[in-house]
Parts: C-alpha cells; sequence; structure tokens
C-alpha cells in the first residue's frame, strides 16, 4: 500500500493517539480551526485536529500535522531523538518517482469552468486578514530549463472562484523559475497539492537541492523510503502524487501582480502587504 496522508493518520491513531483529536461537531471555515489550536498552543498541547464536518461542505479540514517531533517521528518510522539523523541520512538517499496512469486523486476531475475554488473549505485565518488562505498546500513546478520538479510551501490566498494568489519571498527556487518563464512571455505551469504524505511537506523544505537543481520528488522519495507515485496532470505538464487527497492544477500568470496582506504570521503579528503573482486555475481534482 502506498504511502499517503491517510496512512500516516491511521499510523499517528495507532502509534501516538494523543496526537490525533477529531472534532465531530460542525465548525466554520472562518475563525474556528484557528481559534482552537491557538489556544492549544497556548497550553502547551500541539495535537493534529481534523475537523471531520465544515459547515457548507464537503471536505473535511486537518490542522497542525506537524507540529511536533513526536508526529515527525511516526511519519518516519522512528523515534523522537533520531528525528535529525534519520531525516539527513534519507534526503540524500534519493529514490526517483514512479509514473502511473492513475490513481485515487483522480477519482472526481473539474476542468476549466466546473474547477471552482468555492467548493473547498479554504481557511479564514485571523480578524485582519485580507482572504482565506491555504498554508499547507505543496505547490508543485516544473523547471523550464531542465525539466526537475521543485516542492515549496507557500501561502496562497484566494481572489476568486480560478484565481489564487502565490507569495514567494526573494530568492526562491520558484521565483527564478517564474522569471524563466515571464521572460519568454509564458505562463509557468504549477500544481497546488493538499493532503499528502508528510515526507512531501519535509522534501519541500530541503536544501540539498539549491545548488544542483535537482527533483525534489527525488527528495520525497527518499524521505519516504519508497518511491512516490506520481500521475500528469489533467490540463498542465507537471506531475503530482497520485494518493494525494486535493490537486488544484494551473498557471502562474507571467507580469501579473496581485496587492495582498496582511497575513496573521508565526510570529503572532501580521506581515506586510506584498505585490504577489497571481495563479489562474485549469482543473481541480480529488479523492472521492
Amino acid at each position: 500500500m502506498a504511502k499517503d496522508l491517510r496512512t500516516y493518520l491511521k499510523q499517528l491513531h495507532d502509534q501516538a493517539p494523543e496526537e490525533l483529536r477529531r472534532v465531530s461537531r460542525e465548525v466554520s471555515h472562518e475563525y474556528e480551526p484557528i481559534a482552537l489550536t491557538t489556544k492549544m498552543d497556548r497550553e502547551g498541547i500541539f495535537p493534529a485536529v481534523l475537523f471531520e464536518r465544515v459547515k457548507g461542505y464537503e471536505f473535511p479540514v486537518i490542522v497542525n500535522l506537524l507540529t511536533n517531533r513526536r508526529k515527525l517521528a511516526v511519519a518516519l518510522d522512528t523515534t523522537e531523538d533520531r528525528v535529525a539523523e534519520v531525516l539527513a541520512s534519507r534526503e540524500v538517499n534519493r529514490i526517483p518517482p514512479r509514473r502511473v496512469e492513475t490513481g485515487p486523486v483522480k477519482d472526481v476531475i473539474y476542468v476549466g469552468d466546473e474547477a471552482d475554488l468555492g467548493h473547498l473549505p479554504i481557511i479564514l485565518h485571523y480578524e485582519r486578514n485580507d482572504a482565506p488562505y491555504i498554508t499547507m498546500g505543496v505547490l508543485v513546478a516544473k523547471d523550464p530549463e531542465t525539466g526537475a520538479f521543485n516542492l515549496g510551501l507557500y501561502r496562497n490566498k484566494l481572489i476568486s472562484r480560478n484565481r489564487l494568489g502565490v507569495y514567494y519571498s526573494w530568492g526562491k527556487r520558484l521565483q527564478y523559475m517564474h522569471l524563466k518563464a515571464e521572460a519568454r512571455n509564458e505562463p509557468l505551469e504549477c500544481a497546488l497539492v493538499i493532503g499528502m504524505h508528510p515526507a512531501l511537506h519535509m522534501a519541500s523544505q530541503s536544501q540539498i537541492t539549491r545548488k544542483d537543481g535537482s527533483d525534489e520528488y527525488e527528495v520525497a522519495g527518499g524521505i519516504l523510503g519508497e518511491a512516490i507515485e506520481v500521475v500528469r496532470c489533467e490540463t498542465v505538464d507537471v506531475d503530482v502524487p497520485a494518493h494525494a487527497e486535493i490537486v488544484i492544477e494551473g498557471r502562474l500568470l507571467p507580469h501579473v501582480r496581485q496587492r495582498e496582506g496582511p497575513f496573521g504570521e508565526y510570529h503572532r503579528y501580521y506581515g506586510q502587504i506584498v505585490d504577489a503573482p497571481e495563479f489562474e486555475v485549469t482543473a481541480i481534482t480529488h479523492r472521492s
């Protein structure tokens, strides 16, 4: 069985049940999930929380997926005291991804006008945030010159039915890839992956590809200990994990920026207002 978010949650349930809480009552996607995790943070507890029923949506929401060393240890099948050692050894032992014809992420497919971000319970975090944001999706983009895939974590502002913001700070690999495409007056094809095994989150933060620009799916495979099964997107030339929960396909538009912010940051202050690229959604696929 391929390792994915569902297998990871079962591991948490079996090996560290105190690290996974479930909320069965209906909650709003506005403020409630973040209010609860903020309260727990102040109490010094950091379990993952699965909100099973979100008002107005068919999808559940999970938060706090990687908030302490215990959960990282479960994801890496190791002990808390060996997390750093195991992660460091695995991320250099790269395993190339394996392309498959299809996968669970293709259970439901919406293309073009049917692809509506309004179907997703995108969280409104704080009172002065200018919009709801996706904050733990891994953005996958292919280098226009080398073809290597980059994985990154960026905040994604909900702008409209088929538009997202993508805020990358200066110096990120995605910025250079976007600039290459802009130099050709072309969009950069991307896919935003939501709901996956934590190995992909870890790979998205790895520093070992900074010099050689190599494929971070290979790093994710090394961390996971097996090849990541990937499928081609429906509308863009990007590979995505076949066992992801949700994939938002689209394009980073050339020479288009939108104003976004403020956004409540980890340091408990609101961040600055910035000009950030705009992502045009071309398809949404998800598991049943």
